[in-house]
């Protein structure tokens, strides 16, 4: 939840709020944030109580709780009157967007930090509302919701992400980009090639530990599937 929830999804949509939201967003932003980390802290003292308690003394005055100590301080006790189904299925769709925008640009051998219009098609005024959230969320340049249909940009990645299509306006010289990706082809074919050619050896599966076997085995794998998307951006390029 710590690692998750809170820091990599709700601390990041939190910064947009508080530089985008009004006096009354941003004081329940922060409020949230503070609260929800002193709750944190109590929730994960009896397995980190060292910097739990070190972290508590700073953090339990902001959010307004007193106390000598986090030992003392009452174990946090779950309720259900916080809990908005609505806001939850509007951050799941969310989700679904960034990851699927996230994932569309690692295929696609795009950085993760490189900014191009992105296109969400679906429900409009849904994707309007969090228009802000997705640009920053996926690092696009801007965020264009395009209804129902998508431009004919066959050149461009696209992919569909439950009830949402997503689409990257990549402007990109395609020869320049094509040999680029075909020469990344040839490095991952080599060392494909190089981890094969170590596990058809017998003497080298039988007396090499185990565990370096199997490193051989994941590197191929996990090369396999780079060449493998690869492959699918090359032929996108091709037409």
């Amino acid at each position: 939840f710590i690692w998750d929830e809170y820091c990599d999804w709700y601390l990041e949509i939190a910064k947009i709020q508080l530089e985008h939201g009004d006096d009354s967003q941003q004081r329940a932003t922060r409020r949230t944030l503070i609260r929800t980390l002193e709750k944190a802290l109590r929730l994960a003292h009896p397995i980190i109580p060292f910097i739990t308690e070190e972290l508590w003394q700073k953090i339990a005055p902001v959010a307004g709780v007193t106390g000598n100590s986090i030992v003392t301080s009452a174990y946090p006790v779950s309720g259900n009157k916080a809990i908005d189904v609505e806001a939850d299925q509007s951050l799941t769709r969310l989700k679904e967007i960034v990851t699927g925008a996230r994932s569309l640009k690692s295929k696609a051998g795009i950085g993760p930090h490189e900014r191009w219009p992105l296109y969400v098609s679906g429900d409009k005024r849904f994707i309007a509302s969090l228009q802000n959230e997705i640009m920053a969320l996926t690092k696009s340049s801007e965020v264009i919701a395009s209804g129902d249909t998508m431009p004919n940009v066959k050149d461009y990645p696209s992919a569909t992400v439950s009830e949402f299509s997503v689409m990257l306006k990549v402007e990109i010289d395609k020869d320049v980009e094509l040999e680029k990706l075909q020469t990344e082809q040839q490095k991952l074919l080599s060392k494909i090639e190089k981890e094969s050619a170590k596990l058809s050896n017998p003497s080298y599966v039988d007396k090499a530990p185990q565990k370096i076997v199997q490193q051989s085995r994941e590197r191929i794998s996990s090369n396999q599937e780079k060449l493998d998307r690869l492959t699918i951006r090359v032929n996108q390029l091709k037409g």
